[in-house]
């Protein structure tokens, strides 16, 4: 048997004590899911808030700011063009203007200013007092700058600090070694959303933004994080919290996934492009005009990102021999590197490194899958690299010379190569498990996101049935598994594969739907293997060009004996006379109809290229995958 993964090339792996596929499940789906974790019961509650005043310097922060709306001061506050970035910046200018301070914001550009503090803009700004959002733990270069020159400096931020603390009046992170707080994880605008109740503000006023950031900087999902995400979406499933944030929601009950793929991405798209100010706007607005101008600037801006993302992927390409992808482009707009990157690795399953021209300079991002550790991998290359910086699997860098960069990457990626890590599954679920009850129950562990996935379990065997695509182009795959209503979001392509009957291992979870006012089972379908481990029967489905051959010569055969059946009946016909998988027939009868060789009864002799053909070009791509598939 072939070294089996998935159709998204993943490996499975039950955790230690569960079940393997075919055997029966122990506990109940959510005892198996707990233990799976490591996490008992209270795992399912959610904390209340800290206190503010444990966070390090909060106090001193508060101090100061209270000070200032006495006399009246002007104050600067600096964010970050990311959505945690906007939504600390907006928060900590509501907050302090409510308390009588005149909070100006400023929203760095990212191609003008880089990330962070701005020398030129706490100059320009000449405020005696300057606030420091979801940035400056590092900024020691600029916290001296502003010590010399008589400004305060407060920062409020939630990155990890460096070996140096900055020169700074008062720096709120609960990253920093002694901090009390108890919960270490926040996001940007949590932070700031703690100055904001620290000075009195009502934490309930401003949950939803702060629930948004929370999602939208990938911050773990555990803890008063999880308190803060599920109150952010009652008050939002309310019909409450802030215009310009509902503005951004689709109709119906919002979900943390709405706010991290429909909300955040349009909240970023105005800072990639280049200005932030329309989503600063957006969640500073109180009028319902202001709403409109923001939001209508938004989409503007998250359609020029989606055109500038596809001119990036379109022209994406890489050597087969390396383990990464490493492309450039003299007019790839930066500000979308990072998310085509992350793209493209997830579907290459491979570390993806893109450039684009800034200047003199260009700057890139890189992506990596599970196993990486690319900081460690750009510091091995440090010599050819102007500056670099970021995660394990996310970074930015900028270097000269592009191609002395990549020879440089290549050199060191032995070293750095790592196998795609499994996919680590909660449990199994046995035909008994498959019930409202069921999803009911894990429904608990709501709402989802970094450190807390959405369940995964096994459901081994599923006759997979009323398989078809939904979506643009096919994109999505609808079909029941073992007579259950099933989704599987980007599986469209395995379609054509996958028979009527056919038996699949499914990674899913049984989630509740409501529509209509109706309630029912759902299965949202991660990933599929076939049960028997064989891809024989699913890759007849996608021919190459030799049965392609055997398929046309068998027509032309039936041809002269006399008219071709229609093409409904078509495919069963030539499997028959050719000796075709019937999958096979199928597919090369779309594909010749669609090139223009049948005609009715008539099969057309002309020359033709097979990559005219969309089905052609599918079975192609398909086939590639499949190499990452089967090993």
């Amino acid at each position: 048997m072939p070294d089996v993964t998935s159709l998204r090339g993943a490996r499975w792996l039950l955790a230690d004590g569960g079940a393997t596929p075919g055997e029966a499940p122990g506990a109940d789906p959510l005892q198996q899911l707990l233990a799976a974790r490591g996490w008992d019961r209270a795992a399912l509650d959610a904390p209340p808030l800290g206190d503010p005043l444990l966070l390090p310097d909060m106090a001193v922060a508060v101090a100061r700011l209270q000070r200032a709306a006495v006399s009246r001061e002007r104050v600067l506050v600096s964010g970050d063009y990311d959505a945690d970035g906007l939504a600390a910046t907006a928060l900590t200018v509501r907050a302090l203007r409510e308390i009588g301070v005149a909070a100006e914001p400023f929203v760095p550009r990212r191609l003008e200013h880089g990330y962070g503090l701005s020398v030129e803009a706490i100059a320009a700004a000449g405020t005696p007092l300057v606030v420091a959002v979801d940035n400056g733990t590092t900024a020691c270069a600029e916290a001296a700058w502003c010590a010399a020159h008589g400004v305060d400096l407060i920062i409020l931020d939630h990155h990890q600090p460096g070996p140096e603390r900055p020169n700074a009046l008062a720096v709120v992170n609960p990253q920093l070694p002694g901090s009390r707080y108890p919960c270490r994880d926040l996001c940007g605008a949590a932070v700031a959303w703690r100055l904001a109740c620290a000075l009195g503000r009502d934490p309930a006023e401003d949950i939803d933004v702060v629930a948004m950031a929370t999602v939208a900087d990938v911050v773990p999902l555990l803890g008063e994080n999880r308190t803060i995400v599920r109150d952010g979406l009652e008050l939002l499933n309310k019909g409450e919290g802030r215009r310009g944030l509902r503005a951004l929601l689709p109709t119906g009950t919002c979900t943390a996934r709405d706010l991290a793929f429909r909300v955040a991405p349009r909240l970023n798209a105005p800072g990639r492009m280049g200005d932030a100010s329309p989503a600063l706007d957006l969640l500073l607005a109180d009028g319902a005009a202001t709403v409109a101008d923001a939001l209508a600037a938004i989409e503007l801006a998250t359609v020029a990102r989606r055109q500038a993302a596809d001119q990036v992927a379109t022209a994406l390409g890489a050597a087969p021999a390396d383990p990464f992808i490493f492309s450039c482009g003299e007019d790839w707009h930066v500000g979308v590197l990072g998310l085509v990157a992350a793209r493209a690795c997830e579907e290459a399953g491979k570390p993806v490194f893109l450039l684009g021209r800034a200047g003199s300079a260009w700057r890139g991002s890189v992506r990596a899958p599970a196993g990486w550790d690319v900081t460690s991998w750009l510091a091995a290359c440090a010599d050819q690299l102007a500056r670099f910086g970021g995660h394990a699997g996310a970074a930015g860098f900028e270097c000269q010379d592009p191609e002395a960069l990549a020879q440089a990457l290549r050199l060191h990626a032995p070293a750095m190569a790592a196998g795609p890590a499994p996919w680590r599954l909660d449990g199994v679920l046995g035909p008994d498990d498959l019930t409202l009850e069921t999803a009911d129950a894990l429904a608990a562990l709501e709402p989802h996101g970094e450190g807390n996935p959405p369940p995964r379990f096994l459901l081994p065997g599923a006759a997979a049935r009323r398989v078809r695509t939904v979506g643009q182009g096919g994109r999505h795959l609808k079909l029941t598994l073992n007579g259950l209503d099933a989704i599987a979001f980007d599986l469209g392509f395995a379609a054509p594969g996958m028979a009527e009957g056919s038996h699949w291992d499914a990674c899913l979870r049984p989630r509740v739907d409501t529509y209509a006012g109706r309630v029912r089972l759902q299965l949202d379908v991660e990933d599929l293997r076939p049960a028997d481990g064989s891809w024989q029967a699913f890759l007849a489905a996608y021919p190459d060009r030799a049965p392609l051959v055997d398929a046309y010569r068998g027509l032309r055969a039936m041809a002269a004996r006399g008219p071709l059946p229609p093409l409904p009946a078509l495919p069963v016909a030539l499997s028959a006379h050719a000796s075709l998988p019937l999958p096979t027939a199928r597919a090369a009868a779309a594909i010749f109809a669609e090139l223009g060789l049948l005609a009715g009864p008539e099969l057309v002799a002309k020359p033709v290229e097979l990559a005219a053909s969309p089905s052609y070009r599918l079975a192609a791509q398909v086939r590639e995958r499949c190499r990452a598939i089967i090993r």
